[in-house]
């Protein structure tokens, strides 16, 4: 039965990746009016994005970006919070970068406004849909073994034997 569903999963994300059907996130952006518009409420604009499957070119971005991120909060005996706080305080821009990278074009480098805006209306929820929609997409087994088949590589399961 675990095969089914999984053969299920496989030809079924093969299907979206080839049909390119994107996933949609809403973002809403509060602008607040001019100050001598005193008188004027905030609005609430809604953006919406396309994220579209992940091509080579930005997996290599995100790849370079995400490789120098360093762990080591979490081997320290510091609570969660603290190790949060030391990541996101390191970290953020190269976060706000790959959350740039989905949303653009795979030819180009994220604007400077686009990141601008990302920082700015991007909540906890909107960075981790997109998080889930390029760990979902990131598949690094095939190259990974498309490397182990042409270099004819002996990975052996139990390193002791």
């Amino acid at each position: 039965m675990d095969t089914i569903v999984r053969q299920e999963d496989i030809q079924r994300s093969e299907a979206e990746t080839f049909l390119q059907t994107p996933v949609e996130i809403s973002v809403v952006e509060t602008v607040k009016p001019k100050w001598w518009q005193f008188w004027k409420k905030p609005k609430h604009v809604k953006h919406t994005f396309s994220v579209f499957p992940l091509k080579i070119a930005q997996q290599q971005r995100i790849i370079k970006r995400l490789a120098g991120l360093d762990e080591s909060p979490f081997h320290n005996n510091d609570n969660v919070m603290k190790a949060y706080n030391k990541l996101a305080s390191e970290n953020m821009d190269d976060i706000v970068y790959c959350a740039g990278v989905l949303l653009t074009d795979p030819r180009k480098e994220p604007s400077e406004k686009l990141l601008q805006f990302i920082k700015e209306n991007f909540d906890n929820t909107d960075l981790e849909t997109l998080w889930a929609v390029m760990a979902k997409q990131m598949h690094v087994s095939p190259f990974l073994n498309g490397i182990v088949l042409i270099k004819g590589i002996d990975v052996r399961t139990n390193p002791s034997a």
